[in-house]
């Protein structure tokens, strides 16, 4: 309930590093205008490329002519695109790619893994040396702006109520509370101990998070720990044996999200909940 990259985190445990020198580490590839060396595999129909702050959908592999080092098969990964760490490194790469294109990319290794944070005796004890380059194979599959989630989250929240005949008014967070059965007694607040049941649902049903299926209700000091803003506020709406079915939109829950987290980015949750102690 609580609230470095992925791929850089991704390629720092099992990167490919090629060792080469000269200029023979870059034959075959061309160097664009922001520095990075790529190649063009498939040229895709998309027109724009991504601005800071857009999320990307990728799939990322990677080969190597070091046979102790596995092949990494193809992987569907994401990412927030950000400003470069240095010239030709992987945020250049995705600048320059389109919805649909698949590139192969040459960066060096050494100014990748410094810029991830690999301390100078980390690159010594990997055998890294100015001379290797990292060599990744991505695919473009999608890039959406933060503008076009938020559109998605509205239609996509507005067709669920109207589908679920909900007319309970939101608070003024957004907060959508469905009481399904009172309870008794003074209502949580912050220095409760308090014992609760969720269920936390997706839109569509499909639930992502359940003490029920656990059998262990969340025991909390309310106030004691963060929240999503979401989950605090139904709470201190309930006492004791109350239940509520709760519908957060991403703003009072997880937002932006990273893009590595269960939780898509922008999404309206749904929480059942059952209060089953207040101290």
């Amino acid at each position: 309930m609580k609230k470095l990259s992925f791929i850089a985190t991704l390629f720092l445990v099992a990167a490919v590093v090629l060792s080469s020198c000269g200029d023979k580490k870059y034959k075959g590839f061309k160097q664009a205008d922001n520095g990075v060396w790529y190649k063009v595999i498939e040229k895709g129909q998309g027109t724009a490329t991504p601005k800071v702050g857009d999320y990307i959908f990728i799939v990322a592999s990677y080969t190597s002519s070091n046979d102790s080092i596995p092949k990494f098969e193809e992987k569907e990964l994401s990412d927030v695109m950000r400003e470069h760490a240095f010239e030709g490194d992987i945020f250049d790469a995705y600048a320059i790619m389109h919805e649909g294109d698949k590139m192969e990319f040459a960066i060096k290794a050494d100014s990748f893994y410094m810029a991830i944070g690999a301390p100078a005796e980390a690159l010594k004890e990997m055998n890294i040396t100015e001379e290797d380059v990292l060599y990744f194979t991505i695919k473009m599959k999608e890039i959406k702006s933060v503008e076009q989630f938020q559109a998605e989250e509205a239609a996509a929240l507005q067709q669920y109520i109207q589908e679920n005949n909900i007319t309970v008014e939101p608070t003024e967070s957004g907060l959508y509370f469905i009481q399904t059965q009172e309870g008794k007694g003074p209502k949580a607040e912050d220095g409760n101990n308090i014992t609760v049941h969720y269920v936390g649902k997706f839109l569509d049903g499909t639930t992502f998070d359940s003490s029920v299926d656990r059998g262990e209700p969340m025991q909390v000091e309310l106030g004691s720990q963060p929240f999503i803003a979401g989950f605090e506020e139904a709470v201190k709406m309930m006492n004791a044996g109350s239940k509520a079915t709760v519908i957060m939109p991403s703003n009072i829950a997880y937002g932006p999200s990273s893009p590595y987290s269960p939780i898509p980015p922008f999404t309206t949750l749904v929480f059942d909940l059952e209060m089953i102690s207040i101290k």
